[in-house]
């Protein structure tokens, strides 16, 4: 099941409509007292093939939690300005409550398989009628990371794969939306330029359900760019504390 998942091709059905979106994501990362971790990300994206214009802005700010080698807790706060359709904008904040669990680390770090599982409360608002909708949902991301050129992924000029596959699951009834999220399979590279900077690029194949009018899935490719940013003094109490516990 976990090679099916993380490494094999996903099948789409040939029915509905097809996509093409660019999604960016600008990540600051703050260590604080070595297992504790402050985020802050920035997150547009656009569609530029498939249907009418839709775009999204995303803030997230984020606390992550390391209560032990295998056990992350992640509490994170989104705000989300999507223009649906020409017609339709909405406005989001979406609470999340969350743990990575590690499956897999080898002793000298090249490889990782985690499952990532979280709840979040999405509460939308319509500002062009000013209707509001919450709604739960339940998503599980299994991840996989390995290091190409060097034996541990935090080293610098690392070249690594990343490959993922996530399910959502609505808790009750579905929002109106363009794109309601159903599976999101992703690939692709990352590599670290150095200690505190690191760069990826994943292509990403998603299923989602066009909630607000027509209820027909969607097939979605997308081109994600992710950079990420750790300050080199917040680094200096994670690579104290590890040396310290070894």
């Amino acid at each position: 099941m976990l090679g099916l998942a993380l490494m094999m091709p996903v099948r789409v059905g040939a029915q509905g409509e097809v996509t093409g979106q660019v999604w960016t994501d600008f990540l600051l990362d703050w260590y604080f007292r070595s297992d504790h971790l402050a985020e802050l990300e920035v997150g547009p994206k656009v569609l530029f093939s498939g249907g009418e214009a839709w775009s999204e802005l995303t803030l997230t700010p984020a606390y992550e939690w390391v209560a032990g080698p295998r056990f992350e807790l992640v509490v994170r706060t989104l705000f989300s300005w999507v223009r649906q359709n020409k017609d339709i904008s909405t406005f989001e904040v979406r609470p999340v409550l969350g743990f990575r669990l590690y499956m897999l680390q080898s002793k000298a770090h090249r490889a990782m398989i985690r499952d990532f599982n979280r709840v979040e409360s999405r509460n939308l608002w319509y500002l062009d009628t000013g209707e509001e909708e919450t709604t739960w949902r339940y998503r599980n991301r299994l991840e996989l990371q390995l290091a190409i050129n060097h034996k541990h992924l935090a080293d610098a000029h690392t070249l690594y794969l990343l490959s993922d596959f996530e399910l959502f699951v609505n808790l009750g009834r579905a929002t109106a939306e363009r794109f309601n999220d159903n599976w999101r399979y992703r690939v692709g590279l990352g590599y670290r330029i150095k200690y505190e900077w690191r760069v990826e690029l994943l292509y990403t194949l998603q299923t989602t359900r066009d909630t607000l009018e027509s209820q027909f899935q969607v097939s979605n490719n997308i081109i994600r760019l992710r950079i990420k940013f750790y300050p080199r003094s917040s680094l200096h109490q994670v690579i104290a504390s590890r040396r310290a516990r070894n």
